[in-house]
């Protein structure tokens, strides 16, 4: 997929594929990272570096700036239109770095990578160079978080066929995608499910929790740890 052909529209048809959900797009973003949080705090892990892999137009950005205020984070993408849009918004801020994915160049090592809706766009023979990637650039013991959309469910498949960035997508099975992980120097992976409900069930969020490990969210996340040798 070419992203520059859709940068100037890319917002409107996010919005525009997520209102089944009732909810913006700013409500998925803090809720992957507020997970990613949480997850960290249950840890009592410090998170001093990130990379986003796939960082678009810097959404998740805004949110992972938010719960992590001191880190150093550096957004990775390839739309050369969508980036140049990521650097504007965190110009100001010293901390942030917007740079091209080199595969031969990778960054310095980090505590955290959050990847989001990237592997559906990747065509599968080509995950595990990109997973190799990701691994590379993670610290002994730093966390990998994917995020995906669930095959599983029919909200997020209708969601997809309604976003003209997602047409050529093929939805990532995510017990393919922890087959993967665990053939690699991970540890501790497993999967969680969230987004069960939409806006007009929202008195029903609070069972979410209960059931992230049932496949039946719009979105899973899949937490690993690089090995530490």
């Amino acid at each position: 997929m070419d992203f520059d052909k859709h940068s100037k529209t890319y917002e409107e048809d996010l919005e525009k594929g997520l209102v089944l959900s009732g909810e913006s797009s700013s409500y998925f973003a803090n809720g992957r990272v507020d997970s990613i949080k949480c997850y960290l705090d249950s840890k009592n892990q410090r998170i001093e570096s990130i990379v986003e892999f796939g960082c678009g137009l810097g959404n998740n950005i805004h949110f992972l700036r938010k719960y992590f205020p001191h880190a150093w984070i550096c957004g990775l993408d390839l739309c050369s239109k969508l980036m140049s849009v990521c650097k504007k918004r965190f110009a100001a801020d010293d901390q942030i770095s917007v740079e091209k994915i080199a595969l031969h160049s990778p960054p310095p090592p980090v505590d955290l990578v959050f990847v989001n809706g990237v592997f559906h766009h990747i065509h599968p023979q080509d995950h595990g160079v990109n997973l190799d990637y990701i691994q590379s650039i993670l610290k002994p013991s730093g966390l990998l978080v994917i995020f995906e959309n669930n095959p599983f469910n029919p909200g997020a498949r209708w969601v997809m066929s309604r976003i003209p960035f997602d047409q050529d997508a093929v939805m990532v099975n995510p017990f393919y995608l922890l087959k993967q992980i665990k053939l690699r120097n991970f540890e501790g992976s497993f999967l969680n499910f969230f987004f069960v409900f939409p806006k007009i069930l929202a008195g029903l969020r609070r069972i979410e929790k209960r059931v992230k490990n049932l496949p039946i969210g719009a979105q899973y996340g899949l937490f690993t740890h690089k090995r530490h040798n």
